[in-house]
């Protein structure tokens, strides 16, 4: 889904861009593997994209020194800001540091809902966020399958970037000079509800006509005398598209030029509109407020994006302590578990354990079906989990303490298990 996203020929942004995969297992020794095998590759400098949509919350100056590596060869690296909804920016030696985007030198995506609301985007309920953060993108892609998350996004900012080489194959770019171009074709200030200082920069490939509200990019009227063929033309000589409703613009007693594109005028509107709704008056539904089904038909797609943002908490919760083996040495089960441990010290779910009525209305989608039909948060998570989750708390987080407490022994364990796969790096990186 990530290359599909990317530079596939069906749904990618970059559709004629070549895909290079290298396949992982997201274990950090094969991760830095990966950017050995890219080094030595025939990557070309300068016209080489590499979207790196997984992460971890280690630190590895190994993998501080291959992105340096990479980077100095003249490669673009684009990297998922994270899923957990906290800060992704805090540095190398903070317990909250977060892979890749801590090392604050790949071009680094958080997410936004993909529905335009209103005047702007809103931000994920679940994107990382912070000042490293260089771009905002789309967080759900819809392909032949549907996937979210900054890993979807990442690769859409990866298509942009090939574009944007394709477009100009005078210029030598390299990491720093493509951060400077997203950030200059950027749209600002078009999200809300972004945290700690998050840039405010939604991706643009410099094609004004995705969102630009009140720009003037289409002329027409006297000064031109260029006709406005698919809206109205108005006073001050704009050409505003029927899809980008127009509204009172196209009234003649606003100014709107006749001679030069549709007009109408406030009485012959109304009539026009009362002689529509009498026409199809037999596709009218009679909605009963006191009919919950009916009325959640209408918020049908909001319902379902609350629902995908209540599941999006499952991790936070503790049905028994008994759930997990802490004690088991088996690669997938500590895995889990500390994933598990993870998740529950996120800001995320600390956030859903003090308030989770007010953690959920940050979300538009549930905060819309709240007003229709006002829940209860507890009911929405099931008030016996939520009890069970607040009385385990404090043990669980002690068993988290044991797995998290010496991640360099673990380590260690894990380059014992990986031993015959890294013979051929150099020993300097794991002395």
């Amino acid at each position: 889904m990530v290359s599909s996203s990317a530079a596939g020929t069906l749904y990618g942004v970059a559709k004629k861009a070549n895909i290079h995969m290298v396949a992982i297992d997201y274990n950090n020794v094969n991760a830095i593997r990966s950017f050995d095998y890219i080094l030595q590759s025939d990557a070309i400098p300068h016209k080489t994209v590499i979207n790196l949509s997984f992460g971890n919350n280690e630190y590895s100056k190994v993998e501080d020194d291959k992105l340096t590596d990479l980077i100095n060869k003249g490669y673009i690296i684009i990297v998922a800001a994270g899923n957990d909804f906290k800060n992704c920016c805090a540095p190398k030696t903070s317990k909250k540091f977060n892979s890749f985007a801590g090392y604050r030198k790949a071009i680094t995506v958080g997410a936004i809902l993909s529905e335009l609301r209103t005047n702007g985007y809103q931000s994920s309920s679940y994107t990382n966020y912070g000042d490293c953060i260089s771009k905002i993108e789309k967080g759900k892609t819809n392909l032949s399958i549907t996937g979210s998350g900054t890993s979807s996004a990442a690769p859409l900012v990866a298509g942009v970037v090939a574009t944007i080489m394709s477009e100009h194959p005078d210029i030598e770019f390299d990491n720093e000079l493509m951060r400077k171009y997203l950030i200059d074709m950027s749209i600002k200030g078009a999200i809300h509800g972004l945290k700690d200082n998050t840039p405010n920069r939604f991706v643009n490939n410099g094609k004004r006509t995705l969102y630009y509200p009140n720009i003037i990019d289409r002329q027409c009227g006297t000064k031109n005398k260029v006709t406005c063929s698919d809206g109205c033309c108005t006073k001050d000589g704009e050409c505003i598209p029927f899809e980008n409703n127009p509204g009172d613009k196209c009234f003649i007693e606003n100014g709107c030029q006749s001679e030069f594109g549709y007009c109408t005028s406030k009485e012959k509107s109304i009539k026009d509109c009362e002689k529509e709704l009498k026409e199809n008056k037999k596709c009218f539904v009679n909605i009963s407020l006191d009919d919950e089904k009916e009325i959640f038909k209408i918020i049908e797609d909001d319902v379902d994006e609350c629902d995908d943002e209540i599941n999006s908490y499952n991790d936070c919760f503790i049905e028994s302590l008994n759930d997990i083996d802490f004690d088991d040495e088996d690669g997938y089960t500590r895995k889990y578990a500390i994933r598990r441990c993870n998740a529950v010290k996120s800001d995320k779910c600390k956030n859903i354990y003090e308030n989770p009525k007010e953690a959920l209305l940050e979300n538009p989608s549930c905060n819309i079906v709240n007003k229709v039909n006002p829940f209860d948060a507890y009911t929405k998570f099931g008030e016996e989990t939520f009890k069970n989750t607040l009385s385990y708390l404090e043990d669980f987080n002690k068993k988290c303490e044991k797995i998290l407490k010496n991640p360099v022994q673990q380590c260690n364990k894990e380059l014992e298990n990986y031993k015959e796969c890294y013979t051929a790096l150099s020993e300097k990186y794991f002395r």
